[in-house]
């Protein structure tokens, strides 16, 4: 699809446990705009694992994943035998290891560069699948993963916006030492992993280090950075400043009753379970991690993440994981 317009996507990225999912749906809501998900996971988690829509069906059963697959196996001459090479050209191109290829092209080898652009081209088709499939203009993909958001960011076919999204480090890190249950997966009871505070510090430190970097390469359409404690405080004006400065048209459009908004409902692939969620939704502060998390952990964690804590306005009361807004 060379001569096809350039797609336009919207990718929220953070760590993991910043409120995307929530983001994404409110998002998801406005007019001519779709929130997929975590596209990231289409092709493990959907197609091969069959894990449950935001709709509550199996992908399987889902009409609307339904047709963007086809749609996906038709404009890329494929069939569902291909899809353990997709995935495994995935894990090749989207993994940690291959990080400094993918920020510095020049480290590249040739047999990188040939699984870049071909799963480069697979993941274009897949968004705009769901883009034709949908009928929307901006296709919204809470992925919030540093190397799949350069491999887009790479794309000449892809009119590329960031949401970054931050949340304080010590609440995204206690969060990720709790027992949370996985809904997703409906054939049998499973559970999200768990990582231990200094991992899922240094992830936080990590990924928004990727996209603070992005942000600043000239490789984007657009750009700008939230917290999730503004979103929750001050939702209308964190919304607002984020159709601003993301060019998503009309304005307005969101679903908003003061910190209460109404979500319907959806189809996106993985994320937070709140995605099953639908009518009122109260935006609320979840900060009991400041007084659950253990002092050594969150001295741990707000160590490893000091300097980009200051830059993203965390300090005195903010330090405590609430906003002035």
């Amino acid at each position: 699809m060379s001569d096809a317009a350039p797609l336009r996507v919207l990718y929220i990225g953070g760590a993991g446990r910043s409120g995307s999912t929530l983001l994404g749906n409110i998002l998801g809501a406005r007019p001519r705009t779709f929130h997929a998900g975590e596209v990231t996971h289409l092709w493990r988690r959907g197609v091969l694992e069959d894990q449950l829509c935001g709709c509550g069906e199996p992908f399987s059963r889902c009409p609307f994943w339904r047709d963007v697959v086809a749609r996906i196996f038709d404009s890329l001459g494929m069939h569902p035998g291909d899809l353990a090479r997709i995935v495994s050209l995935r894990d090749e191109v989207c993994s940690f290891r291959a990080l400094p290829q993918l920020l510095w092209p020049w480290l590249q080898s040739s047999d990188f560069r040939r699984s870049l652009s071909e799963y480069g081209a697979a993941l274009v088709e897949a968004l705009r699948a769901i883009q034709e499939t949908s009928g929307v203009e901006v296709v919204v993909d809470s992925s919030k993963y540093p190397p799949e958001a350069l491999v887009l960011a790479g794309r000449g076919d892809v009119r590329l916006s960031l949401l970054h999204l931050v949340r304080h480090v010590g609440a995204v890190a206690y969060a990720w030492t709790k027992t949370k249950e996985r809904p997703e997966i409906h054939d049998r009871r499973a559970y999200f992993s768990r990582y231990p505070v200094p991992k899922t510090a240094a992830a936080w430190v990590t990924f928004n280090a990727v996209f603070e970097r992005m942000a600043r390469s000239g490789s984007l359409a657009a750009h700008t950075r939230v917290r999730y404690e503004d979103l929750v405080e001050t939702p209308s004006a964190t919304l607002a400043k984020i159709a601003r400065e993301l060019d998503l048209t009309p304005r307005g459009g969101w679903c908003l009753d003061g910190r209460s908004v109404h979500l319907g409902p959806n189809h996106t692939v993985s994320g937070n379970p709140v995605r099953f969620r639908q009518g009122p939704v109260q935006l609320v502060i979840d900060d009991d991690w400041r007084e659950a998390m253990p002092g050594l952990q969150r001295l741990v964690a707000d160590g490893l993440g000091v300097l980009q804590l200051r830059r993203y306005g965390y300090s005195g009361r903010e330090a405590e994981g609430r906003s002035t807004g």
